[in-house]
């Protein structure tokens, strides 16, 4: 039998250890093995060993019935490893259902000098050595749902410090790495502190200030002056506070290392700012086996955050670190240990320091050298958090706050974890790895990854099976990527790809999707502060008939990928891995962009075939899903089969959904119900549709499609009082949706806010039963700030201009004004006026600059390039206008503008405006062009629209500035345009 270490040629020899715990059913554990088999690499001997110590009799008759060549042994995994001959294990835990198909790659890193981990961690999969799983000793956990963390945390005492080069070299070689007795008293005279100086002044000033006045007497103190600012730097000589030493990189603390004699050296990021007793509180959390200590802080800094924080001004800050600092409970702990530590305020042993070889030159980013340093220096000692000191946190730390994300596969960042593993990302704040899968995405997918560039740290790419070239374009942008065999379920490929994810935080986006945020920084400082478990970002879904936005909803985009993962075959959700509720939160802050979603293209596609096919399968595996994921089955088919126009099985589902939805899945229960509602209305079941539409709708009158339903029940119905509860239920809808523009994420994850209906058709109904009434003013009152502020959402164009038609005279300068921007809205809008009005419409819109020509097929035809036109080069768009001069200069007039304002632009909004009979307004556009940048073919035409407007001398100008070796087509158009000039503007020898 060999081992990982054999020779090039040999196969490696590897147990599969699978605990069998009770909730694990033979359904879910024969689907599991089947999958180990499937994926298993072909240059693995690979033993699937089954634990069963810890099952009923029932599950262990049903386990020995499975089919397939597995061994079983009645007991742990511990057991597991002493039943077998290999020298390397996995255990396996069944309900991730876990890829193995990179297995001998993971075994591989067990012998690697540069990494210190006895062990390799991955979602559902740990890889060890049988020798160190059987010293681990046996591991129980609730249920068996944490078990491979569990045996994680009792193989990580095995760890022994990573080799380094170390920075320290003369005090190193006499020093040692033998531990100092600590001496029995720490005080001010015991500490050097170090300040990075690699930020901007103010920081800087803040930072100094207030360790001056809150630091007791006696600390030595040093800033380290980065240089390449010379006002930072004379600043800094000017500051009495600290010694300054000069530097760029890690030497100047190694210099500090070597020339300091004090015990503790407290390592300070310049966006730190420190508060009342902050040093005291330090020493007094140190023992003798205490390495390094830190305070907690307000940012998401791992075990060092402080929930609750909530002030807004200093004075509230100073209140909130009084309150650590004296608690109610004088037994409260004054400290607890903690797997790791922030380099923004460290308070660490010296001795450690030249123990460990002080940084890491190799890092040429302070802040992952800094990192390095905190992990490498667990070896030495215990790391504990003073839980009454509290220091707050101005700015993240430098390369937090910035994306990285091609360094997640090279570069430091991918050098520190194959140092640290997962430990690394646990002590920096707010990473975040996108996640993806793919297939035949080659159109798409590099939009997609370029949208990422900034703001996330590293990318992961699952492909499920492309046939295109996704897969060589994937390895050219630079990214990770990972494979899996396709078998009908989204949240194993989803949680394939996040099993490579090591960051705090997880994306998911697809490929028909682009992540917009602008305000990157923002964006991770707040996720840096968060402490809850799945976020919701606002989710835009783009009509890729219109280019237009169809319906803004809340999307959970974002897990905590050590806490959660993915379940569900289709419509995946993001749940905890311990199965307990968990934690949401939202931000606006970015925003996801899908186009993929129009029936048009799902049609194309052939999802609807796709979804109904899953969502089966996944209500055959009721024995294997969670408690919620029956009743969310049955509404996925009920979408999938409304979306194919199979109305009746959709509506059979729909109402098995709302049984057997629980009520953690409020939210999907209305959804159903309100598609209940539209089926019942569009079937002439009113007061079916009635129904189901107030059972959807909540109080807050959010969710705008029910509530419209709601409406066209009432009205159909035509009872008494129809006509005033249809325009109560509209009016409370409107009102709740006066937040578009700038969505409360809250609410949004209660309803789903079709803009269309929220500014288009509830408008529309609610506008026509007020002009019924006679209430035209509150008509043009509920109307005109739609249009105003949403015209590209707004259709209730007809209501309006009747309602403007009823109250003012002005109406057409009104209404051109609203639909400057959109003048294709007010085709309909003219077909309904007589010929007068139609008259005084069009005059008011070429006042506006609208010409006759914009409202109708240009209008929508450019509004359905939009998504074409954002994936489109500027020589694409180029191509494009010219290429409709010809058929429809309108259209190539605005390609013309969206390509950009260089002269060649201009001379192609002039030829498209000539062609409009807008010869004046063409010329205007070439007012402040060079002529010297033209072209021979710009020169001719410019001099013919010269010439036809009668500045003659400026044509002829133009005409002798050309060469005279032009081509014979230029050069027969030339002589034309010479003949039609006036006879004395000919030049001499010319008739």
């Amino acid at each position: 039998m060999s081992t990982p270490s054999d020779a090039a040629g040999n196969t490696a020899a590897c147990t599969l250890i699978l605990p069998v715990t009770e909730r694990l059913d033979p359904h879910t554990l024969q689907g599991a093995v089947d999958v180990l088999v499937r994926t298993a690499a072909p240059d693995l001997d690979l033993e699937l060993l089954l634990a069963i110590g810890s099952i009923d009799d029932a599950t262990r008759a049903a386990v020995q019935a499975l089919s397939g060549d597995v061994r079983t042994v009645d007991g742990d995994a511990t057991d597991a490893a002493l039943a077998t001959g290999s020298v390397v294990v996995a255990v396996v835990d069944a309900t991730f259902r876990p890829d193995i198909s990179d297995l001998a790659a993971l075994v591989s890193r067990l012998g690697r000098s540069d990494d210190p981990l006895p062990f390799v961690h991955r979602l559902g999969l740990l890889v060890t050595t049988a020798e160190r799983l059987r010293s681990a000793g046996p591991a129980h956990a609730d249920d068996g749902s944490h078990l491979l963390p569990e045996l994680a945390r009792r193989l990580h005492h095995d760890v022994e410090a990573p080799p380094q080069r170390p920075s320290i070299r003369q005090v190193q070689e006499t020093a040692g790495t033998q531990r100092v007795p600590r001496p029995r008293g720490l005080d001010s005279r015991s500490v050097c502190v170090v300040v990075d100086g690699n930020a901007s002044m103010v920081d800087l000033d803040a930072c100094l200030t207030r360790l001056k006045r809150l630091t007791p007497a006696g600390v030595e103190m040093f800033v380290v002056d980065p240089g390449g600012d010379y006002q930072r730097s004379k600043a800094l000589r000017a500051q009495r506070i600290a010694r300054v030493l000069p530097g760029g990189d890690t030497a100047p603390l190694a210099r500090v290392v070597r020339e300091t004699t004090r015990e503790i050296v407290v390592l300070l990021e310049a966006g730190t700012w420190v508060t009342r007793h902050w040093l005291d509180g330090l020493l007094d959390a140190f023992a003798d086996d205490v390495v390094a200590v830190g305070p907690r802080t307000n940012l998401g800094l791992g075990h060092q955050r402080q929930p609750g924080v909530d002030y807004r001004e200093v004075d509230e800050m100073e209140a909130m670190a009084a309150r650590l600092r004296r608690p109610d409970d004088p037994a409260a702990p004054t400290h607890t240990d903690v797997p790791a530590l922030s380099g923004v305020c460290l308070a660490v042993r010296r001795h450690a320091l030249v123990a460990a070889g002080g940084p890491d030159e190799a890092f040429t980013d302070p802040e992952l050298a800094g990192v390095d340093l905190c992990l490498r220096l667990r070896s030495f000692g215990r790391f504990v958090r003073a839980d009454r000191v509290f220091v707050h946190v101005a700015v993240l730390p430098r390369g937090a706050a910035s994306g990285r994300w091609r360094l997640g596969a090279t570069g430091e960042l991918a050098l520190l974890r194959a140092r640290h593993g997962i430990d690394a990302d646990r002590a920096l704040p707010g990473l975040v790895t996108a996640v993806m899968i793919v297939k035949d995405e080659e159109e798409k997918i590099a939009r997609a990854i370029e949208s990422l560039s900034g703001l996330v740290d590293d990318v992961v790419v699952c492909d499920t099976g492309s046939s295109d070239g996704t897969v060589p374009l994937l390895e050219a942008l630079g990214v990770r990527t990972t494979t899996f065999a396709w078998c009908d379920d989204f949240a194993a490929a989803r949680n394939q790809a996040l099993s490579q994810a090591s960051s705090s935080w997880s994306l998911l986006l697809d490929a028909d999707e682009t992540l917009d945020c602008n305000d990157g920084a923002g964006w991770r400082l707040w996720l840096a502060e968060n402490p809850t478990d799945v976020v919701f970002l606002v989710c835009r879904n783009l009509d890729s008939g219109t280019g237009g936005a169809s319906v803004d909803n809340a999307s959970a985009r974002l897990l905590r990928t050590e806490d959660c993962h993915w379940a569900g075959r289709i419509h995946e959700q993001m749940v905890r891995r311990d199965g307990t509720q968990h934690l949401l939160s939202g931000t606006d802050l970015a925003r996801i962009l899908h186009d993929g979603y129009s029936v048009a293209r799902i049609v194309e596609r052939g999802k609807v075939a796709r979804n109904a096919n899953l969502t089966q399968l996944q209500l055959d595996d009721v024995g294997g899903m969670q408690a919620n994921e029956p009743g969310r089955a049955h509404f996925e088919r009920g979408r999938s089969e409304l979306l194919a126009g199979n109305v009746s099985e959709a509506e059979q589902h729909f109402l098995v959904a709302i049984e057997r939805l629980p009520a953690n899945s409020e939210l999907l229960r209305r959804i159903a119900l309100c598609n209940l509602g539209v089926i019942a209305n569009d079937c002439g079941r009113y007061e079916e549709g009635a129904r189901f539409a107030e059972q959807a709708l909540d109080a807050d009158h959010v969710y705008t499609q029910a509530a419209v339903t709601l409406a066209m029940a009432r009205l159909r119905l035509d009872a008494p009082g129809a006509r005033a509860e249809g325009m109560r239920v509209l009016r409370a809808t409107l009102r709740s949706g006066n937040e578009l523009a700038n969505p409360d994420i809250t609410r949004l994850v209660l309803s789903l806010r079709d803009e269309g209906l929220l500014i288009g058709d509830a408008p529309m109904l609610l506008g026509g039963l007020l002009l019924e009434a006679g209430e035209v003013d509150e008509a043009v009152d509920l109307l005109f700030p739609l249009a105003r502020d949403h015209s590209g959402a707004f259709t209730a164009w007809s209501v309006l201009a009747l309602a403007l038609r009823r109250q003012r005279e002005d109406w057409a300068d009104v209404l051109a004004e609203l639909a400057q921007h959109v003048p294709a809205a007010l085709e309909a809008v003219l077909a309904q006026l007589d010929a007068d009005d139609q008259a005084a419409l069009l005059a008011a819109l070429r006042r506006h600059s609208v010409g006759e020509w914009q409202i109708g097929d240009v209008d929508r035809t450019w509004r359905a390039m939009q998504p074409q036109l954002k994936r489109m080069s500027r020589a694409g768009v180029i191509a494009a206008a010219q290429q409709h001069e010809g058929s429809s200069p309108g259209l190539a007039l605005r390609l013309w503008e969206y390509a950009g304002d260089d002269p060649q632009c201009r001379v192609g909004q002039a030829r498209c405006l000539d062609a409009l009979g807008l010869a004046e307004d063409a010329a205007n556009r070439l007012s402040d062009v060079d002529v010297a940048e033209l072209g021979e073919h710009d020169l001719v035409f410019v001099a013919a629209l010269a010439a036809g407007l009668g500045d003659f001398p400026l044509a002829v100008g133009l005409l002798d500035a050309l060469p005279d070796d032009l081509d014979a087509d230029l050069a027969a158009a030339v002589a034309r345009l010479r003949e039609a000039l006036p006879r004395g503007m000919h030049p001499a020898g010319t008739p």
